[in-house]
């Protein structure tokens, strides 16, 4: 089985209800943390096989689909897939655990 590595990570900050990012479009704000990983690791968009979004907030308030929103605004080709994961407050760690499996097992090369 391939090692699998972490070469770059970015987040969304931490911002309770009402403050600062309030209103701000998740997609918008996770676009800005793929376009930061991907920079922090000098990587371009097509290198990426899938885009896994830990998303921890309620979905009646978000519509489905905001990993590939987020993929497109962040330049990332059309041809690249979006798995968003809520998992509550477990959600950015369920998003990691999931793409590192899927390259340890072979099935993606980069997450």
């Amino acid at each position: 089985m391939p090692e699998v590595y972490v070469i770059s990570f970015a987040r969304t900050p931490f911002v309770p209800g009402g403050g600062g990012l309030d209103g701000a479009a998740p997609e918008a704000l996770l676009a800005g943390v793929i376009r930061a990983a991907l920079g922090r690791a000098d990587l371009d968009g097509e290198a990426v096989d899938r885009v896994y979004a830990g998303i921890a907030r309620p979905w009646p308030e978000l519509a489905p689909g905001v990993g590939r929103r987020a993929a497109l605004m962040a330049g990332l080709p059309v041809s690249v897939g979006a798995l968003d994961l809520d998992q509550g407050d477990a959600s950015g760690l369920a998003a990691v655990l999931e793409a590192a499996a899927l390259v340890a097992s072979g099935h993606r090369d980069l997450a």
